[in-house]
């Protein structure tokens, strides 16, 4: 499951960029979380740790279907993705980027693999710097779209984005806009049910 509060998120500081986790080897390829913060097509990636290297295990453009058919119940991973808050107003189209940052140890972990991994946690963070949520997962099925967005919008302050979008995956979870005049109508045609 989830852990923590509100589908497992736990806000985080930003923190510097720094490639170097618990005395390893810095990252195979340290630009790759720089790419999906920026306009890369790159959306996610997934952490391992081979030997005393941290090193980038999987990297795709496609949604979260896509990224967790990495996630095995045998496998210790950190991961990364980009989501984009997507406003369309007045023919003006805005973007936001939020990022995710997320620990991932599958059921078939060992106890000392789970604990070494959390050994790792703090500097996994600081190679996903600016990441505006973390999440800890034990269980692929828990990581869908309500969640990610659910917990999105918890940390978004009053500012809502109409949609989010995943990599090639495109559009996920409502379009507040569209909920917003559905809950509208609704209420207008309550009011005007009780008037008769």
């Amino acid at each position: 499951a989830l852990a923590g509060r509100r589908h497992g998120l736990v806000q985080e500081r930003p923190g510097p960029s720094r490639a170097n986790m618990v005395d390893m080897e810095p990252v195979e390829d340290s630009k790759i979380w720089d790419n999906i913060a920026g306009d890369d097509a790159t959306a996610w990636c997934l952490l391992g740790v081979d030997g005393d290297e941290m090193v980038v295990k999987h990297s795709g453009a496609g949604g979260l279907d896509e990224m967790k058919k990495h996630l095995k119940p045998d496998s210790m991973l950190f991961g990364g993705f980009r989501v984009d808050g997507v406003d369309k107003r007045g023919g003006v189209t805005s973007r936001r980027c939020k990022l995710v940052a997320f620990s991932f140890a599958g059921e078939s972990v060992k106890p000392m693999v789970r604990a070494q991994g959390r050994q790792h946690m703090s500097q996994v963070l600081k190679y996903f710097h600016g990441h505006h949520l973390k999440l800890d997962i034990t269980d692929p099925d828990d990581l869908t779209e309500d969640a990610v967005v659910g917990s999105l919008r918890s940390a978004g302050g009053a500012h809502q984005p109409q949609f989010f979008e995943f990599g090639s995956a495109g559009r996920l979870g409502g379009d507040v806009a569209a909920a917003a005049s559905e809950a509208a109508a609704k209420a207008e045609a309550d009011g005007g049910a009780g008037g008769d």
